[in-house]
C-alpha cells in the first residue's frame, strides 16, 4: 500500500458556511504539514461548494469532492476512497482543532507505532468550554488481544464501568481518533447510513476498527473542539421509526461480534439497555397526543430484544438515579417510565 501523505484529513460538508472556514483553517494551519485535506461537499445548497474550490486553488494539499447529497456517512466514505494517507483523521465541518494537534499525535504514533491513537476533546458551548472527562480510558499503550477490551467498551459498559453510564458513548465518535489507513482499507470498513440505523454510525465504525487493531494508545489531551451551540436541539426533531432502526442496528452488531460473541455479549446487552432512555426521549419529541406517546413508550419497553437485554443486565451496578429509571423499564412500569423520561427531558431543557 503506497502512501502520499502521513495524514489524510476527511471533512464531510453540508450547509455549514458559517463555520467552515474556521474548521478548514485549523487543519491547514497545523504545525505538522505532511497532510492531505479532503473536502467532501455533500450537495451543499449554500456557499460551501465555492469555499471548498477556493481553498483548493490556494493549497495543493487539498482535494475537493462534489457529490449529490447522501448524508454524512456517504461523504466520509467518499473521503476514505479518495485518501492516500498512512493515517486517517475525521473532522466535522463545524468543529476545529488545536494548531499543534497533528504534530503531537504524529510524535506519539512514531514513538509507539500504534494502529489507533485516541485523544480527548472540548465541548464548546456559546458561553463556556468544558473538557470532557473520560473515566474509561487510561493513558497507556494497549497491545494484542487486550485491544478487545477497547472494542467492548465502545460497544457497551460493563462491570465497574457501569458506575459511569454517562460515558456510554465516550468511545463512539470517530473525530477523536487517528486510524491506520491499512486497517480500514484491508478490511474494507465504511460508515453505515443513519437513515437505516438511526444512530451510532460512528460507534459502529469504531467498533470494527477496534476489533481488528493490534495496538491502541490514548492521550488525555483535548486537541479537538466540538461545537455544542445547538445543544438544546435534542428537544426537537422527532425521529420516526427510531426504535425499529435501532433494532436493525443491534442485528448488525450481533453479526459483527459473531466470531467472539460470548466475549462481547455483556457489552451488547449493555448497549441496548443504556440506550433505552434515548429512545424513550425521542418518543416524547413527537407532536402527537399523549395517547400516542404513551403507546410508543409502552412498545419500546416491551420489545422482546430489549426484554432479553434487561434480563441479562446488572442494574444494581448503576448509580442510584439510573438504577431507578432502568428498574422501572425492566418491570415494564409504563406510567413511571413515561413520567421519569419527561422529567429527564425537562431537566435537560432547563440546563
Amino acid at each position: 500500500m503506497k502512501f502520499q501523505a502521513f495524514i489524510s484529513v476527511i471533512i464531510p460538508i453540508y450547509n455549514v458556511e458559517k463555520y467552515l472556514k474556521q474548521c478548514v483553517d485549523s487543519v491547514l494551519n497545523q504545525t505538522f504539514r505532511d497532510i492531505e485535506v479532503i473536502l467532501v461537499d455533500d450537495g451543499s445548497l449554500d456557499s460551501c461548494p465555492q469555499i471548498c474550490d477556493e481553498y483548493a486553488r490556494q493549497d495543493a494539499r487539498i482535494k475537493v469532492i462534489h457529490q449529490k447529497n447522501g448524508g454524512q456517512s456517504s461523504a466520509r466514505n467518499s473521503g476514505i476512497v479518495a485518501s492516500s494517507g498512512k493515517y486517517l483523521s475525521f473532522v466535522d465541518p463545524d468543529d476545529w482543532l488545536d494548531l499543534d494537534a497533528y504534530e503531537k499525535c504524529y510524535k506519539v504514533i512514531i514513538e509507539n507505532n500504534v494502529d489507533v491513537l485516541r485523544f480527548n476533546y472540548v465541548r464548546e458551548f456559546q458561553q463556556s468550554s468544558i473538557v470532557k472527562e473520560n473515566k474509561i480510558l487510561k493513558e497507556t499503550i494497549i497491545l494484542g488481544e487486550e485491544c478487545q477490551q477497547i472494542a467492548k467498551d465502545c460497544l457497551g459498559l460493563t462491570d465497574k464501568k457501569l458506575k459511569y453510564p454517562e460515558n456510554l458513548n465516550i468511545l463512539a465518535s470517530v473525530c477523536f481518533n487517528m486510524f491506520s489507513a491499512e486497517i480500514i482499507k484491508t478490511y474494507n470498513l465504511s460508515f453505515y447510513d443513519l437513515k437505516n440505523i438511526g444512530t451510532f454510525e460512528d460507534g459502529l465504525f469504531n467498533l470494527e476498527v477496534y476489533m481488528n487493531m493490534k495496538s491502541f494508545i490514548y492521550i488525555n489531551k483535548p486537541f479537538y473542539h466540538y461545537r455544542k451551540y445547538n445543544d438544546k436541539s435534542l428537544t426537537s426533531n422527532y425521529k420516526p421509526q427510531y426504535d425499529a432502526k435501532q433494532r436493525f442496528m443491534y442485528d448488525l452488531i450481533y453479526e459483527k461480534i459473531k466470531p467472539c460473541r460470548e466475549q462481547f455479549i455483556d457489552s451488547y446487552y449493555s448497549r441496548i439497555v443504556l440506550s433505552t432512555m434515548e429512545v424513550c426521549l425521542n418518543a416524547l419529541k413527537q407532536k402527537g397526543s399523549f395517547k400516542n406517546i404513551y403507546r410508543e413508550i409502552k412498545t419500546i419497553i416491551n420489545q422482546p430484544l430489549r426484554r432479553k437485554a434487561y434480563k441479562n443486565f446488572k442494574i444494581n451496578a448503576l448509580p442510584f438515579k439510573y438504577r431507578i429509571y432502568h428498574l422501572f423499564v425492566k418491570l415494564r412500569l409504563t406510567p413511571l417510565v413515561y413520567l421519569m423520561t419527561k422529567y429527564i427531558r425537562n431537566y435537560q431543557v432547563s440546563r
